[in-house]
């Protein structure tokens, strides 16, 4: 009997734990032009095992996915934050506050890319720099 009980409150809690939904990754092309000018392309970008950015907004937080943001430029430190201006899709722009220690990788057609967002003069979202 006392297994059977405890066999029952297992059973939901295990399925409880397994239910976090998957999310979907979208890879997203990418140019990126570091601090020395130099232009860098990547296949599929992702920044902190995620294809989106969580930005500080006023005093919210904002997630914002690689496929919304055309493009975004690091304009400078502000405080221990970099002040980013990100152009979305839609048209919009708007400037922003990220970590600066934000690691972004991807393949490129010579190796693997790996820079810290404070090494990062701009990202091109979507737009390799050949112009397919």
């Amino acid at each position: 009997m006392r297994k059977r009980l405890l066999s029952a409150l297992a059973l939901p809690l295990l399925t409880f734990a397994m239910g976090e939904r998957a999310v979907p990754q979208n890879f997203v092309p990418a140019k990126i032009v570091d601090k020395r000018g130099e232009a860098h392309e990547v296949s599929a970008l992702v920044c902190d095992g995620k294809t989106y950015f969580t930005f500080e907004d006023g005093s919210v937080y904002l997630k914002v996915p690689f496929e919304n943001l055309k493009k975004l430029v690091v304009e400078g430190k502000k405080g221990d934050k970099l002040l980013v201006e990100a152009y979305f899709t839609n048209g919009g722009r708007k400037k922003l506050l990220i970590d600066p220690d934000v690691e972004c990788v991807g393949p490129t057609p010579y190796g693997t890319l790996d820079a810290f967002l404070s090494q990062i003069r701009e990202i091109d979202f979507g737009k390799p720099s050949n112009g397919r």
